[in-house]
């Protein structure tokens, strides 16, 4: 019966959840989910506030993400797991299997929000862009955002006719086509080159997961048309 819900920005994202009234509302960051660490630390620096960085392997042999995550309400309890086992007051820690819970009072049906920014350069570039991105704490003036910059991106080609069903099928298809290539650097121009270093932009956005398996086919032909200057 927790009502979560999610939205971003270029690079950040936001979160909302909304309990049944309670003192002991938890959150658990698992960062050992998903394809296999290789490393990861996690560090609280504040009543609000984690940073921390995650470092494992799967399609990408050596994938690197920093993150900075700040609540909008104090944590009235936490804990660290490593190798699934709690240590109570510990604030920082790192290994290949970190987890960690937090745990706030929302007696009063307000909602707990999180924002959490991303980077493949550094803590301090996640925090940058956390702070550039998303300023305050309105979840759906974000919403809101992120909604029209997608509308942007579709109206690129406007269809009639046919039933809903289609409609919905060739609107999503084009969706699919806009999910990569992905945003890979900081609002500073700080991006992670295929060198493994960090290197700074100028005049222009570093994009990453552009591949051409079969994309030639149908995709490429499409932004010729769509998005010719990017």
């Amino acid at each position: 019966n927790v009502l979560v819900e999610l939205t971003a920005t270029r690079r950040a994202g936001m979160h909302r959840y909304t309990y049944p009234p309670t003192d002991a509302a938890n959150i658990i960051l698992d960062l050992a989910h998903r394809d296999k660490v290789t490393d990861s630390g996690l560090r609280i620096t504040g009543p609000t506030t984690i940073v921390g960085w995650r470092r494992s392997q799967a399609w990408a042999k050596d994938q690197l993400v920093f993150f900075a995550a700040e609540f909008s309400q104090p944590f009235t309890e936490f804990g660290i797991a490593v190798d699934d086992k709690l240590r109570q007051g510990q604030k920082e820690a790192d290994g290949k299997n970190l987890k960690a819970y937090f745990r706030f009072n929302a007696s009063s049906g307000a909602p707990v929000l999180l924002k959490v920014g991303i980077s493949a350069t550094s803590i301090d570039g996640a925090l940058l862009n956390l702070a550039a991105e998303i300023k305050g704490w309105d979840f759906d003036a974000v919403r809101l955002a992120a909604s029209q910059a997608w509308e942007t991106e579709l109206r690129k080609i406007e269809v009639s006719g046919g039933s809903e069903t289609q409609l919905k099928n060739f609107y999503t298809a084009l969706y699919h086509t806009m999910t990569a290539p992905n945003l890979f650097m900081d609002v500073d121009g700080q991006y992670r080159g295929r060198d493994f270093k960090n290197h700074q932009a100028s005049g222009f956005e570093n994009y990453t997961v552009f591949s051409l398996w079969d994309t030639f086919r149908a995709a490429h032909p499409l932004y010729t048309i769509i998005d010719q200057k990017r």
